[in-house]
């Protein structure tokens, strides 16, 4: 029987979530109905029950959702489940949104998680924060058929992500290489 040290879970925090690639700078991206996502980097888990991003603009009156998925033990690779989604955001214009999750309150375990964005409207523009990742062979292109890209696109019905997916197999490595800018937050 070996010992196993306790995995520290912040109960009332907030915490920026890092891409699992190298952020280069500051970007945009309109949000499309094939959905983006990226990887990103937990250096410890977190509860939380809000979801904060940034819209820089928009037309028309689009919404947007932002979904998050997890591979069981924060791990990269395997079958990730759905953990949190927020659908039918209204974004009017630039200002920082923040968002409860359908599911409430919500654990993500230290490792990775898969964060996604796209529009849910049938009309409408809406801009997000994002940061750029830099293009890297393995990581946003020539990826093996068995690893995760670190960005990638992602296509299914608005309002209805899947409850899990395989980022290594039902992905497509994204040529944008751009990652969603977002915080999470226990209220």
């Amino acid at each position: 029987m070996g010992f196993s040290p306790p995995t520290m879970v912040m109960e009332s925090s907030e915490l920026l979530l890092i891409p699992e690639g190298r952020a280069t700078s500051n970007a945009t991206r309109t949000a499309a109905t094939t959905y983006d996502g990226s990887a990103f980097i937990l250096r410890r888990g977190i509860v939380f029950n809000r979801i904060r991003f940034r819209a820089v603009s928009s037309t028309g009156s689009p919404t947007v959702s932002v979904v998050i998925y997890q591979v069981p033990g924060g791990h990269g690779s395997g079958t990730a489940r759905l953990k949190a989604s927020a659908h039918e955001i209204a974004i009017s214009g630039a200002a920082n949104h923040e968002v409860t999750p359908s599911e409430g309150s919500v654990l993500l375990e230290p490792g990775l998680c898969f964060v996604l964005f796209g529009r849910d409207s049938a009309t409408g523009n809406a801009t997000l924060r994002t940061y750029t990742i830099q293009p890297m062979d393995l990581h946003t292109a020539n990826v093996a058929s068995d690893a995760h890209p670190t960005t990638f696109t992602m296509a299914f019905t608005a309002g209805s992500p899947p409850s899990t997916f395989n980022p290594a197999t039902e992905t497509t490595a994204s040529a944008l290489d751009l990652a969603l800018t977002v915080r999470l937050k226990k209220v």
